[in-house]
């Protein structure tokens, strides 16, 4: 590309320089569609240099200003922002290159919409306009040996993205829900019925601990809200999270003292690498009356065992299909954590856990408790659940089975009959 002339004793029309590295850029692009976006900023920065050099800018420090702003505006984009922003009621966009995108409403509904860049190198360059908005440099090591990205930006909003292990770069958001949600709540939403919010409330205050599971965006973190709203206020409750999410303390719903951690993870020096487990190490040294463990999705299924066996009431959430299957991968992930035995990590959580629950979708594709479970321990080696709650295609209703015995006087002091 043929330099144009651009400077004139160090007066430097910035805007010249931006259109011919813009093309620069976009002729990079094409040659080299794979080229990580940390490579494609070096070599942006290195040609701006060059040109402003040429321009009889040979003082770097007078050169550095003037390419910062022309790098701001080649990899500014906002595109992806934009349509995030004009729909308020999304919970969920997901984003692949240039193809068409995915909504997820908050009522449950999907929508397809056009596609938001035109290239899949255009949606990189968005992600790393957006983490370089929220003051994050996230975006300067990510590249094909770290292809994962993930930020919470100032709202809220989880942006997860990889690239280099598909065929076009994904990305998705993920609108948080930090207003304050009760029992009483979901019950008014038909997510579940008064019997069952009567029971959840007694299960919280009579210190049962209770594992939440369910697809994404299936209404966990919510319903684990909910249950904290039937804490008393005087607890002190601590919360250990991958990601900060559950936001107990923005309300005055739930209990007055709330801590909220939040584990680190450095992409640079794993010296500097604060996992849930050591969170919840730190946590059993502060006399908490409750737990909360963050989503369980690998190593914090150790954390979650190992505040299970303290005494104080525990909740935790973990992606299942099932209430069986949240006790098993929670199991299977403590099994590849530890490198101990299948039937060792089940009765380990078996023994831990008192409730299971299943929240899944209707027919209409609306979040509902779809099963309530007591864990009973195992039995020849699997685990063994009394089903309490069901959701059929009347609605979730109890069922015929007893709730356990060893219950019945915990229930009682709170004010639960057992039925």
């Amino acid at each position: 590309m043929a330099t144009a002339v651009i400077a004139q004793h160090h007066n430097v029309d910035v805007a010249l320089i931006t259109r011919a590295a813009l093309a620069e850029l976009e002729t990079l692009a094409q040659a080299q569609p794979d080229l990580a976006p940390t490579d494609q900023r070096r070599h942006m920065v290195t040609w701006i240099h060059t040109q402003l050099n040429r321009a009889g800018l040979d003082d770097v420090d007078d050169r550095t200003p003037i390419s910062a702003a022309v790098i701001g505006e080649c990899f500014r984009s906002t595109k992806l922002l934009d349509v995030w922003h004009s729909y308020p009621d999304a919970t969920n966009l997901s984003v692949l290159g240039a193809d068409k995108a995915r909504l997820e409403h908050g009522n449950g509904e999907i929508e397809t919409i056009d596609a938001i860049v035109e290239s899949g190198d255009e949606l990189r360059r968005n992600i790393i306009a957006l983490a370089e908005s929220e003051g994050s440099h996230a975006g300067e090591i990510w590249d094909p040996a770290r292809p994962e990205f993930e930020i919470i930006m100032g709202d809220g909003t989880r942006v997860t993205a990889i690239d280099w292990v598909s065929q076009q770069p994904f990305v998705t958001l993920r609108r948080p829900t930090y207003s304050a949600v009760t029992l009483e709540d979901l019950v008014a939403n038909n997510t579940m019925t008064n019997d069952c919010a009567e029971f959840f409330e007694a299960a919280v205050r009579a210190r049962l601990r209770i594992l939440v599971s369910g697809s994404m965006n299936s209404g966990k973190t919510v319903l684990l809200r909910a249950l904290s709203s039937a804490l008393p206020k005087t607890d002190a409750v601590m919360v250990a999270e991958s990601q900060p999410e559950l936001r107990l303390e923005y309300s005055d719903v739930y209990p007055d003292f709330v801590v909220s951690l939040a584990a680190r993870r450095s992409r640079s020096n794993e010296r500097y690498d604060v996992p849930v487990r050591s969170l919840v190490e730190r946590i059993q040294r502060m006399t908490p009356s409750v737990v909360i463990v963050g989503e369980v999705r690998g190593d914090e299924s150790v954390a979650l065992a190992a505040a299970l066996g303290q005494g104080y009431a525990v909740m935790s959430t973990i992606h299942a299909d099932s209430a069986l299957g949240a006790v098993q991968n929670a199991a299977m992930y403590y099994e590849e954590a530890t490198g101990t035995t299948r039937d060792a990590a089940l009765a380990r959580l078996t023994e831990g856990v008192d409730l299971a629950v299943f929240m899944g979708r209707d027919k209409k594709n609306a979040r509902v408790v779809a099963e309530v479970a007591a864990v009973d321990g195992l039995i020849e080696k699997e685990v063994d659940l009394t089903m309490l709650f069901s959701h059929q295609p009347g609605g979730l209703k109890r069922t015929k089975e007893a709730i356990p015995t060893n219950w019945e006087r915990r229930l009682k002091v709170v004010g639960y009959e057992a039925q």
